[in-house]
């Protein structure tokens, strides 16, 4: 499920990264502590840039 902020980027043309999913994305601010305003910019091996 995005997030308010990522909502508002999707209503402007943004896509999550490659290979990750609103699953993927949910689990790791879950597990790392990452505030939602912070959006996935791009994908490398074993990290996620936002």
């Amino acid at each position: 499920m995005p997030t308010d902020i990522e909502r508002g980027y999707l209503d402007q043309g943004y896509a999550l990264p490659e290979g990750l999913s609103g699953a993927d994305v949910a689990e790791q601010r879950a597990r790392w502590d990452i505030d939602p305003i912070f959006v996935p910019l791009a994908r490398v091996p074993g990290a996620c840039i936002g």
